[in-house]
């Protein structure tokens, strides 16, 4: 896999707070691009643990996030994990409505705009984000 993960990383080392509980957001980033892609928000009581098995998912199925099988082998391309809020107090309810005031302020792309469950149809989605907001850039 050439294309790059960040998980966490502040100025080169892990957010330690990614270690607590949260909400965080998953992004697709492309090199040389100033807008990310918001792929997915979650949260979690260990964001970390959370964040790794996503991406045990997406190594066996990069779908799972949206993209394509041959997206891994694009180095432009990155997956980027970090904290936007960090609750370390949280009850699993306060987490969830965090989570879900993300949701509706963020609209990921492979979520429903009123809950954290991911649409079916992730690969066009995200393809047509990409489009919109990639390839028409590089076209000008």
């Amino acid at each position: 896999m050439k294309m790059r993960i960040n998980l966490f990383q502040e100025s080169g080392t892990l957010d330690n707070r990614a270690i607590g509980a949260g909400v965080y957001i998953v992004e697709l980033r492309r090199e040389n691009e100033e807008q990310p892609i918001p792929l997915y928000i979650g949260r979690s009581v260990y964001m970390i643990k959370r964040s790794g098995e996503h991406l045990f998912e997406f190594n066996d199925a990069p779908e799972y996030f949206g993209l394509e099988t041959l997206d891994l082998d694009d180095k432009k391309l990155e997956l980027y994990f970090r904290i936007l809020e960090f609750l370390p107090n949280a009850t699993k309810s306060e987490l969830r409505e965090k989570e879900r005031y993300h949701i509706a302020e963020r609209n990921p792309v492979t979520q429903f705009s009123s809950s954290d469950w991911q649409i079916d149809d992730r690969l066009k989605v995200v393809k047509d984000k990409r489009a919109e907001l990639w390839e028409t850039n590089n076209s000008e």
